[in-house]
């Protein structure tokens, strides 16, 4: 009979805690199986908004109320996701609802607003005691303690911002030059310079983080729809700041000029895809040990182009080898995708499976 390891009991004291525990399983030097999260005297943990501005003085708006409640909502979608496995709010109870409410107290000055999240942060690590064994799990859950209560929210934002912004500047600032003078091009090429240093610039204040926060989405599926429902919080948070100088969330100023210079943009939603085809790979990186990066054309169809994770390539070692058999040979491999759909652009593809296309029977004459 093989002896299996006492569970022991990791105390949240600290944000930083939360961090390190996050990067410990990622690193593969904490063993979430046999890990308890405690969150006893993590009084850290909170919603965190702070509203400077001429109309702000121990009040709110009603459209900052909006952007609270959507917060609210956005917190709701990632426990029933957690709890559930469905990210409809509605399959929460009203009972499960009232004890992840977030409670808002406004305090002098400007309007800064806070609600502790102690409570709440048990109340997932309680009723998910059963699931924690489940890397993907053990993972999702710490990523939506730090995104929505600690300093990670702006983090991911702006990191995702910065993204998009090269997306634009490569896919769609060529277009947008054949139509607009010479002194409008100038001028928009200056605000997205001083806007994407801007936005670098608060990504760097955050050291690893925004490092750490990839590396989450990508070692689990439900930490990347965690993600998502908190980058969307945040951005309502941002787009329903009225007529504030400047918003500071999670200890993260922003000023009234790069909110405006962020929102102005069209919203892209986010979709998710589930979809399988024929694809040549055209290149096998690897940057950690728990993933691989593969880049994938696709053979007719729609001429996809896209960087897809091969996760754990120990356990998936059947669908590595498809992978790479195909790249040594030059061959096409059958790949079923699951990943999501912003504006025209595929992000955080996985590979669900990979296997050489099945040749077709003939016909019995």
């Amino acid at each position: 009979m093989v002896a299996t390891a006492e569970p022991f009991v990791l105390h949240i004291r600290t944000e930083q805690d939360a961090w390190d525990a996050l990067q410990g399983v990622l690193d593969r030097t904490l063993d979430y199986k046999n890990c308890i999260l405690d969150f006893d005297g993590a009084d850290w943990l909170s919603a965190h908004f702070t509203y400077s501005g001429r109309n702000f003085d121990q009040s709110i708006t009603p459209t900052v109320m909006r952007g609270l409640i959507e917060y609210q909502n956005g917190f709701y979608r990632t426990a029933a996701l957690l709890l559930k496995s469905d990210d409809r709010i509605t399959r929460l109870s009203d009972l499960e609802k009232e004890s992840l409410e977030l409670v808002f107290r406004v305090g002098k000055g400007s309007s800064d607003l806070q609600a502790k999240a102690e409570g709440q942060a048990k109340e997932l690590g309680n009723k998910l005691i059963e699931k924690m064994n489940q890397k993907q799990v053990f993972v999702a859950v710490l990523l939506a303690i730090v995104l929505y209560f600690g300093s990670g929210p702006v983090l991911h934002y702006m990191d995702n911002q910065v993204e998009e912004r090269r997306i634009e500047s490569s896919e769609r600032l060529e277009a947008r030059r054949i139509e607009e003078s010479e002194k409008g091009r100038d001028l928009e090429a200056q605000e997205k310079a001083r806007l994407l240093d801007i936005i670098q610039g608060l990504v760097a204040e955050g050291g690893d983080k925004a490092k750490i926060v990839k590396r989450a989405i990508k070692a689990s599926p439900i930490a990347s729809d965690v993600a998502d429902h908190n980058r969307q919080a945040t951005d309502e948070i941002l787009r329903n700041s009225g007529d504030a100088d400047s918003v500071t969330i999670q200890g993260i100023k922003v000023d009234r000029e790069t909110i405006n210079s962020i929102t102005k943009s069209t919203r892209a939603k986010s979709v998710k895809l589930v979809f399988s085809g024929l694809f040549l790979v055209v290149g096998v990186d690897s940057n950690d040990a728990d993933s691989y990066d593969v880049r994938l054309e696709e053979v007719g169809g729609e001429g996809r182009n896209f960087i897809a994770q091969l996760e754990d390539p120990l356990v998936g070692s059947r669908y590595q080898r498809a992978i790479s058999t195909a790249e040594w040979n030059h061959k096409p491999v059958t790949v079923h995708i699951v990943a999501r759909k912003v504006g025209e652009n595929i992000r955080d593809a996985k590979i669900v499976k990979a296997y050489a296309p099945r040749k077709a029977r003939k016909k019995k004459t």
